[in-house]
């Protein structure tokens, strides 16, 4: 017998008595079994066909042994209900030594792992849970696996989160950059907008009276329909409220439009109140009002807007003082 088997053998029957005819406790690895330096499980619960740690404690009785490491399934001892994976002899600080069995148990209950030889260790035991056993151990499952994104997910999630950053900053810009460059388009395009619609009125009361569908005693009618709307029409134009200035007032309203060139007298105040006082005298004095002053009116109206529009597309035109164009 060679001495290093005498050692072994001597070491065997010295450590077994009191420590290792112990069955391994399930429990918190940092818990009582690991404090009282008995062996214990990870993880705490182990079932049937799941891998699982034995962590034994050796303490200072196997400190002069080497540290070693097996994972060759030849070289390992293995049993008809528990295979062992990999052996594990390691030093840890303050001269404490342990042993980790990385092993898969087949069956349930309590188990006993084979005689490690390297060590001279056996008696070894393992309680391994059933999965359906009726004690509470077998209702105990393990945590669900988080669920895994679709590829491409986080990629579609930010990109469409970048998407509408940037479209709001293209927005907001837009709107910004509009209001100083398309400012004056866009209140030249409502000033020719004014005007259009200003002249199918007037041509469509006038192309009334070419037909005869209005009588003499509903000239006044048109007279005040075509009031109400040139009134209204100035006040969009300018920004006044003329519906309720009188024809005296008008005599004070600054011209409406300055260009480069003379605009004439069309678009003067006095012009607008001598047109005015010509409705007034037509609808209030009493008198018979005859096609031809009806026509008269539709000219001066048709004048000015005619005069007016083509103002607004001679170069340099510019709004004139006291009007809100």
């Amino acid at each position: 017998m060679s001495g290093k088997f005498t050692f072994f053998l001597l070491i065997f029957f010295t450590f077994l008595p009191s420590h290792f005819y112990l069955e391994a406790q399930q429990g918190n690895p940092g818990g009582p079994a690991r404090r009282s330096g008995q062996p214990y499980l990870i993880p705490q619960t182990v079932f049937v066909g799941d891998k699982a740690r034995l962590v034994v404690p050796l303490g200072t009785a196997f400190a002069g042994t080497a540290a070693f490491v097996l994972d060759n399934s030849a070289e390992l001892p293995q049993t008809g209900d528990i295979r062992i994976h990999r052996l594990e002899l390691e030093h840890r600080g303050g001269g404490g030594t342990q042993l980790l069995v990385d092993f898969t148990a087949f069956a349930p209950g309590d188990l006993e792992l084979p005689l490690i030889a390297e060590l001279g260790v056996s008696g070894l035991r393992v309680n391994i849970a059933s999965i359906l056993g009726s004690g509470s151990e077998g209702l105990v499952l393990s945590n669900p696996a988080p669920p895994l994104p679709a590829p491409g997910t986080l990629f579609i999630i930010y990109g469409t989160v970048t998407g509408i950053i940037l479209l709001i900053f293209v927005i907001i810009g837009g709107r910004i950059w509009s209001k100083r460059h398309l400012g004056a388009f866009r209140e030249k395009w409502r000033r020719r907008r004014l005007i259009r619609v200003m002249g199918k009125i007037e041509r469509r009361l006038r192309l009334n009276m070419v037909k005869g569908e209005s009588g003499s005693e509903n000239y006044g009618e048109i007279l005040a329909l075509l009031s109400g709307e040139f009134r209204t029409f100035l006040g969009y134009f300018s920004g006044l409220n003329c519906r309720a200035m009188t024809a005296g007032e008008f005599f004070n309203l600054s011209p409406l439009v300055l260009s480069t060139g003379e605009t004439g007298p069309v678009l003067t105040g006095e012009y607008l109140g001598t047109l005015f006082r010509g409705f007034d005298r037509l609808r209030f004095s009493g008198e018979g009002i005859e096609k031809e002053d009806v026509f008269g009116i539709l000219d001066g109206v048709k004048l000015f807007t005619d005069t007016l529009a083509a103002v607004q597309t001679a170069p340099g035109a510019t709004s004139a003082q006291g009007a809100h164009l």
